[in-house]
């Protein structure tokens, strides 16, 4: 392991491949910039958008600039990503717990629910929340949960901190006063991105805490470690480092299937790019935006947990 280890980070550190990629792709875009010199044009990008985005974290509107609907679609698909993969470590934590208990109704149980999870398209699996997430029932209906928490099919409102202090969503009516909402388009994404990644990423933890080797409980009973001190500072450790490298491809999957919020109607950037195209008809220029904004997202997740994963290795390798 420690030969690995020295071999991955001479490799990274000296940032070879981060360098031939970056000159590789600065050739190409040099080269579609000749080849198409006087076709392509990005004047679009600071005309006026016309149209309205219903989800977005910063000030929009129709008057604004279509670089800016860009902005917080790109936006729009780091945040859903990053809560998505969030969740999904909570829950694939859960289901690893599950299948780790040795309980047999627990664990057929769980086994059932990953298996079905990732036998089952994602994109149907976010529509189908998306409607069960509708019929909730109206702001009016709705029952507060620890009178902090509302549930609607107008979204989900949590509370919200500001100076004065917390503020907690309220009814008043047929609307809801204070708080921070959640779209329902946004919770279905969210809640579907989340709890498909956790399917496969509590599968690879639970292989790589299986593949430490039984001495390692031995050697830390041994040592006078009771077994859950042992599993969280000897076994855990080890199993991360195990499951980083295949675990990154399901995180860098969460954010590229946030496009799939197209088919709810969230305001992600294949939306937003969709409207573009249909109002300025230039496809191929936004198409293009759209994979270099996913590539540059989707490569500094890669990064950063190759990063994550060198010092796992140094301090437990």
């Amino acid at each position: 392991m420690t030969g690995q280890s020295r071999g991955t980070g001479q490799w990274f550190s000296t940032g070879k491949a981060a360098t031939v990629f970056v000159v590789v792709l600065a050739s190409v875009a040099a080269m579609m910039w000749l080849l198409f010199d006087g076709v392509l044009a990005l004047d679009f990008l600071v005309a006026q958008a016309n149209f309205e985005v219903s989800d977005t974290l910063i000030r929009f509107s129709s008057t604004d600039a279509n670089a800016r609907a860009i902005a917080a679609g790109i936006l729009n698909v780091v945040v859903v990503g990053s809560f998505a993969s969030v969740l999904a470590c909570v829950f694939a934590a859960g289901l690893t717990l599950l299948r780790l208990t040795g309980q047999s109704p627990l664990v057929e149980m769980t086994r059932a629910f990953v298996d079905i999870i990732r036998g089952v398209p994602l994109l149907l699996q976010i529509v189908a929340l998306y409607f069960s997430l509708l019929a909730l029932p109206p702001p009016s209906s709705a029952t507060p949960v620890m009178d902090c928490l509302l549930l609607t099919n107008r979204g989900l409102y949590l509370p919200m901190l500001t100076i004065s202090g917390i503020e907690c969503p309220a009814l008043a009516g047929f609307r809801v006063d204070g708080g921070f909402r959640i779209s329902i388009e946004m919770s279905a994404l969210v809640l579907g991105l989340s709890v498909y990644a956790a399917a496969f990423l509590s599968e690879i933890l639970r292989g790589a805490i299986l593949a430490v080797p039984n001495g390692q409980w031995d050697a830390a009973r041994a040592l006078g470690l009771k077994p859950i001190r042992t599993f969280f500072l000897v076994i855990l450790p080890q199993a991360l480092v195990a499951s980083i490298p295949p675990a990154t491809s399901v995180f860098a999957g969460v954010y590229k299937n946030t496009s799939l919020g197209i088919a709810i109607g969230y305001s992600d950037l294949m939306m937003i790019s969709n409207s573009i195209i249909t109002i300025t008809g230039r496809a191929f220029e936004m198409m293009a935006i759209v994979c270099i904004a996913f590539f540059i997202v989707n490569y500094s997740v890669n990064t950063g947990l190759t990063l994550f994963h060198q010092r796992l290795l140094k301090r437990y390798g």
